[in-house]
């Protein structure tokens, strides 16, 4: 298997390369990401039973903009220029991403248990919300000289949608800050769905969306589908686009219909987007079936997650947050999962043993505890989703620990 990340088909036939060392500069620098944001999942696990002055919030934020931004800035580079065999972008870059994401997360959280009435509390939520807008204007910075330096174009919708996605993120974290910082008090739940639209449907999941079609054949180690050609993909990107700015105008303008409507519209982009996705057959089971189902059963978790927001829009049943926790443990987290069990293996293993690797973090107890956590935050039985979390943390603990002594093994053989 190669692990360059490019969809079986659709290997380029001779021509101009890229940049030769381009995949291994770019494994180093998502390394670390990755640790951090799996760093910032245990830390979620953490404080979530804890005592603190912001209840729920804190594992939110240190899951939604801790591990899922972290995930997102190591994975749409490293795609990004293996897909389009560009050159990795300079390593301080990535350096400063990640430095100015650990201020940001660490600001914001520190920031809001001091309180709003603090004048330190007020100072360390707005360096933090600053920390995390830099850290996404430097990720768009990365991917614009990414695709400027593109040998193909075939993976131009990834790209843009990436950087679309950047652009939500960063009004989503700039009014998240201001709310969180004691500001805009009378606007409060207007200015908290678009916080919250912003960043989990425009930021978290156009970077999803934008990336699955090409995504999902890599793991599957099969050719993509015939009909997600540029275009359709585009157009699916788009869509999901414009849902989401529907959503946001809705939440603008007090409007709960047309906020629904925008949410609702965006499930059904994602219900469409199959239709772009590789038919998985049972070689594919085979080789990588429960990081396929887990990211098939985050997809649907997130597809029933935004259709309950809209209901949540109109009714205020379920609740925004328990909405909110459902879409990201059943939904995000289960695809965030699948997706690090792959990066894993390819980016630690060495070169000549990634299949290896990736039989190491072929789970089905990851799969079984994703999805009992998720089922337990749907009907709000505490209990189970404790059982459903520690079976999946724990299990992803072990393997880590499994795959880092196989990559010493395996590296310490190349290097004979």
């Amino acid at each position: 298997m190669s692990n360059d990340h490019t969809p079986a088909s659709k290997e380029p036939a001779a021509g101009p390369k890229g940049a030769a060392a381009r995949v291994s500069e770019v494994h180093a620098q998502a390394r670390p990401t990755f640790v951090l944001a799996a760093l910032f999942a245990l830390a979620a696990m953490v404080v979530a039973p804890l005592d603190n002055n912001t209840g729920l919030w804190l594992p939110l934020h240190l899951l939604m903009v801790g591990t899922f931004l972290s995930a997102i800035l190591g994975a749409t580079q490293l795609l990004a220029v293996t897909w389009s065999s560009s050159p990795a972008p300079a390593r301080r870059l990535a350096d400063a991403q990640r430095v100015a994401l650990v201020i940001g997360v660490i600001g914001v959280a520190t920031g809001r248990e001091l309180g709003s009435d603090s004048s330190a509390g007020k100072a360390l939520v707005g360096i933090g919300g600053t920390g995390v807008i830099v850290a996404l204007v430097l990720l768009i910075v990365s991917l614009v000289k990414i695709r400027k330096g593109a040998v193909t174009d075939r993976y131009v919708p990834a790209i843009w949608g990436y950087v679309a996605a950047a652009c939500f993120g960063i009004v989503g974290v700039s009014l998240g800050a201001v709310i969180a910082s004691g500001g805009l008090v009378d606007d409060y739940n207007t200015i908290r769905g678009i916080h919250l639209t912003a960043n989990a449907l425009g930021l978290v999941g156009i970077v999803i969306l934008s990336t699955l079609p090409y995504f999902l054949a890599t793991q599957a180690r099969m050719k993509m589908a015939k009909v997600a050609t540029a275009q359709r993909i585009s157009i699916a990107i788009a869509g999901a686009a414009v849902a989401t700015a529907v959503s946001l105008v809705g939440w603008l303008i007090g409007s709960n219909v047309t906020a629904a409507v925008g949410t609702w519209a965006y499930a059904a982009v994602l219900v469409g987007s199959i239709w772009l996705f590789p038919r998985v057959g049972r070689k594919q089971l085979d080789w990588a079936g429960p990081r396929l189902l887990q990211l098939a059963s985050g997809y649907l978790w997130w597809i029933v997650a935004l259709i309950l927001l809209g209901c949540s829009a109109l009714w205020d049943k379920p609740t925004l947050q328990h909405v909110l926790v459902l879409m990201a443990v059943g939904g995000f987290a289960q695809i965030v999962s699948s997706s690090l069990n792959y990066f894993a293996p390819v980016i630690t293993a060495g070169k000549r043993k990634p299949g290896e690797g990736l039989r190491l973090t072929r789970s089905w107890a990851s799969l079984i505890g994703g999805n009992i956590a998720a089922l337990g935050v749907a009907i709000a039985f505490e209990p189970m989703a404790v059982i459903g979390v520690v079976i999946w943390v724990g299990d992803m603990i072990y393997r880590f620990v499994l795959l880092m002594r196989f990559s010493r093994e395996t590296n310490a053989s190349e290097a004979a």
